[in-house]
């Protein structure tokens, strides 16, 4: 831009001005240009404001539907503990008509029921139970009769079908499950207990597990009865390569 005397300048009242005035002279499409660019930025800049305000209000109401999803799952979830007795024994893999030489256990564990539809349940479990096979004399190739049994950790994860119109309409129900398990050895243990030690453990097994249950309100509380069948699939330490564990249990339970 060139700088042009103003006409005010000169002489005002025939004395000279004490300074000169001077505008000046723009290009006018570069006051266009930077008006343009002023107007594009606000504009930029608002549209940016809309879309933070949208981003936050969608993640706000997302997190307030996990929040309801969360919060109506967790009040259908039912949880307890189980405790009762269990017949036990070694037998040829698949074969459940071989029921000699058993041994009793005590049982007991914790459940948790997930709901997946209506009547529909998942219910992982985590159970302690020994299981062991009578006067094993020939198996050990011991010269006096032995007993030989293993601790186990199981965790079963049943699909459980009950009908929820009965619970509701009438307070109780009965049920079916069944499921894959998985157990791990904690330790064997021999009887008599002066018995030669056996190191050979295989330390998991695993099956499948059967059942049936009644659950039914007692002095307000819900309590369930079980049935369970476990057949395992997996080797035993110090035992024939086809033996495999078996169970028979009877259980009390109460849901918290």
């Amino acid at each position: 831009m060139k700088p042009k005397e103003s006409p005010s300048s000169g002489t005002k009242n025939g004395k000279p001005q004490d300074s000169a005035h001077f505008v000046y002279i723009s290009d006018e499409s570069g006051i266009n240009t930077a008006f343009d660019q002023i107007q594009s930025n606000q504009f930029t800049n608002h549209l940016k404001s809309i879309e933070m305000k949208t981003t936050t209000k969608n993640s706000m109401i997302l997190l307030s539907a996990l929040m309801l999803i969360s919060t109506a799952t967790f009040a259908q979830l039912g949880y307890g503990l189980r405790t009762g007795a269990a017949v036990t024994t070694f037998a040829n893999k698949g074969d459940i008509t071989d029921n000699s030489n058993v041994t009793m256990s005590y049982t007991a564990g914790a459940f948790l029921d997930l709901p997946v539809c209506k009547s529909f349940y998942i219910q992982p479990e985590i159970n302690y139970l020994r299981k062991g096979r009578s006067d094993e004399t020939f198996e050990l190739n011991m010269a006096g009769q032995t007993d030989f049994m293993v601790h186990y950790l199981q965790v079963p994860v049943l699909f459980q079908y009950r009908d929820d119109h009965l619970l509701n309409n009438h307070k109780y129900v009965f049920y079916v499950n069944g499921g894959p398990y998985a157990a791990f050895a904690l330790n064997n243990q021999m009887r008599p207990a002066d018995a030669v030690q056996l190191t050979d453990n295989k330390k998991t097994d695993w099956g499948a597990t059967l059942g049936i249950g009644f659950q039914t309100p007692i002095c307000k509380q819900q309590i369930r009865f079980d049935l369970r069948y476990d057949i395992g699939m997996a080797e035993i330490g110090n035992q024939p390569s086809d033996y495999c564990t078996k169970a028979l249990s009877l259980t009390v339970g109460i849901q918290l």
